[in-house]
């Protein structure tokens, strides 16, 4: 579980950043997550009609606090941290660090562990 998150933190660089990488998040996420990622009006739609993009310079996973299975999944409750600067038509326009209690849906599709879904609250943030 522990590596499916660190990748998904990885690939994060590419997906939320020119060239935008729809082949290489549908590696790593699947559902909701990919879908709210990449259909219209999603993540990236946004980003592009808004002429932005994410760099991320520091992520890490935590620590692994609980693994649950539910469904046709296995929920992982995670404690992440990132540091995130949001560009905007080329100029800052947002820089965050972070630490949060974050859920993650995973499932298996074509054999694969995938991230279906990821949830946090406000009340998560550390």
């Amino acid at each position: 579980a522990k590596e499916l998150i660190e990748k998904w933190q990885q690939v994060k660089k590419k997906v939320f950043a020119p060239p935008f990488d729809q082949d290489l998040l549908a590696q790593v996420t699947t559902g909701k997550l990919y879908r709210g990622i990449t259909e219209p009006n999603g993540s990236i739609d946004s980003l592009k009609k808004d002429n932005a993009y994410y760099e991320y310079t520091y992520q890490s996973v935590d620590k692994i606090e609980s693994l649950k299975l539910e469904k046709n999944c296995v929920v992982v409750t995670a404690i992440v941290s990132q540091s995130r600067t949001k560009y905007q038509n080329g100029k800052v326009s947002e820089k965050v660090t972070e630490t949060q209690r974050r859920r993650y849906g995973l499932e298996k599709s074509d054999g694969v562990w995938k991230i279906a879904f990821q949830k946090q609250k406000k009340s998560d943030i550390l």
